[in-house]
């Protein structure tokens, strides 16, 4: 029977910081979601607090030093995180797991994703790149008569990026996407007919609507959400 058991321990090791640092060293703990945050305040063990205004897109690794305060050094280190670990019992029970796992996308999701590791599993990525471009050549026919050229684009775009905004599931994705699409077309069309209108205007001018809603309000990826995680990880670092 397999076992599913939630460990906690160092996703990644903390390198080694002596010989790199001089003087007094201590490790400030952090997550791999909060190494990739790197514009915030942050409380050391000791107590001393450290502003970090790296670069957008910056990637802290363990080991990383921080700052050189009073001689002491200051560097990243690794915090203890949940580990799903599965033991199966025997080889049978692997092998189906591996089988599972390794379908559980699709032959083209995983040609988008991965298109390198797509062609060396022996997948016909020439079939699944022609698959792609007749989707996207009958949206892009089926779009121009209603929006025109130029905001053809936007209807591409917005109903995949606001479901992007409110799901990490890429199934859940799709439907979402295709459902702001749909909904945006009508409430567009309609729009247009009452407010005497360009129609594509109106339609892409309701998905830029849905976009901004998702973008402010969205549970864990809009702006507002992201704003009372901040507030809360500050509070936490403040009282603790």
């Amino acid at each position: 029977m397999t076992r599913l058991s939630g460990l906690r321990r160092p996703v990644l090791g903390t390198v080694t910081a002596a010989g790199k640092v001089a003087g007094e060293v201590v490790t400030v703990p952090m997550t791999a979601i909060h190494r990739r945050r790197v514009r915030r305040r942050l409380r050391a063990p000791d107590g001393v607090e450290l502003l970090l205004a790296l670069p957008t897109g910056t990637v802290l690794t363990p080991g990383t030093l921080l700052e050189v305060r009073g001689g002491v050094s200051y560097v990243v280190g690794a915090a203890p995180e949940d580990v799903a670990v599965i033991r199966p019992s025997d080889m049978p029970e692997a092998a189906a797991l591996g089988h599972a796992v390794g379908n559980l996308r699709r032959d083209l999701l995983l040609y988008v994703f991965d298109a390198t590791h797509a062609r060396s599993i022996g997948l016909n990525t020439g079939h699944l790149y022609g698959a792609l471009l007749v989707i996207l050549a009958l949206t892009i026919v089926s779009a121009l008569q209603t929006v025109g050229v130029i905001l053809v684009f936007a209807m591409l775009i917005t109903p995949g990026a606001t479901a992007y905004l409110l799901t990490d599931r890429f199934s859940r994705m799709v439907l979402l996407a295709v459902t702001a699409g749909v909904l945006s077309s009508l409430i567009g069309t309609y729009a247009s007919y009452f407010l005497d209108g360009a129609t594509g205007a109106c339609i892409v001018l309701t998905q830029s609507l849905l976009f901004g809603l998702a973008f402010l309000f969205a549970p864990k990826h809009g702006q507002l959400a992201r704003r009372r995680q901040q507030h809360r990880e500050r509070q936490a670092e403040l009282n603790g």
